[in-house]
């Protein structure tokens, strides 16, 4: 949010705020999205990146961003994703299969249905953010990141988990 600030008006949403001292001019709603009460279509994007496995209703956090969004509008969202290779080959080890911390567990197809069955639609996908430089064989390289395209391309194909960029339709 610190980044966006002089390019955007942000606001926080946590249902604890662990953010430091409320970063200056950012306000922070403590609370679950849905009791914030954002006026209708009022954002141009919202970002949700690891949360959907935290909440008890993630379809009414959807139907609460469709609400605020502006047609045109983009939600950026990440989760893990229990039909990705690393929870395949060893859920016992999965980062995300971490009860009571973790909820919700959204395949590809999943989250697919949900974004659509609110209105959104996917416009891209992609490896998560850190993927290259955390992953085990490869993070001690001098630049992992060189294999940034390779991983977007698994993501995209099903092998690793993909962040989400999709768009509220215009009305």
């Amino acid at each position: 949010m610190l980044r966006a600030r002089p390019l955007f008006d942000a606001v926080g949403v946590d249902i604890v705020n662990r953010t430091p001292s409320h970063p200056p001019g950012i306000p922070v709603f403590e609370g679950r999205l849905e009791d914030a009460r954002f006026e209708p279509e009022s954002f141009d994007a919202v970002t949700a990146i690891e949360v959907f496995e935290h909440l008890f209703d993630p379809h009414g956090a959807l139907k609460e961003i469709h609400r605020i969004l502006r047609p045109g509008g983009i939600l950026l969202l990440q989760t893990g994703d229990p039909g990705a290779l690393p929870a395949r080959l060893n859920l016992g080890r999965w980062s995300y299969l971490h009860p009571p911390i973790h909820l919700n567990f959204l395949s590809h197809h999943a989250v697919l249905e949900r974004l659509k069955g609110v209105g959104l639609r996917v416009i891209g996908t992609w490896s998560f953010g850190r993927a290259p430089t955390r992953t085990p064989g490869i993070s001690h390289l001098s630049n992992p990141e060189i294999l940034r395209p390779v991983f977007d391309l698994t993501a995209r194909i099903g092998v690793l988990g993909r962040m989400y960029a999709a768009s509220k339709e215009a009305s």
